[in-house]
């Protein structure tokens, strides 16, 4: 990157995972630039991925090099 240059943030995207209780849905975040590690979160039963934590997570952490990977449990997917 060119120092200078703004950093876009790369658009989430979204994949399903077959389980042994059905589909699962995993948002990913990717990282701005080379990721250092994957952070995967789930819900809980109360809640989904839109939960207010998990998005400040998923909008924070990429900037810091942080893949996160947003997992939605085949309960909520069904």
């Amino acid at each position: 990157m060119t120092p200078g240059t703004p950093q876009t943030t790369p658009a989430p995207a979204v994949r399903t995972v077959g389980t042994d209780a059905g589909e699962a849905r995993v948002t990913w975040h990717p990282a701005h630039g080379d990721a250092r590690l994957v952070l995967a979160l789930g819900h809980g039963a109360g809640g989904g991925i839109e939960a207010r934590d998990l998005r400040a997570l998923a909008a924070a952490l990429p900037a810091h090099g942080i893949t996160v990977a947003l997992v939605e449990q085949p309960w909520r997917v069904a």
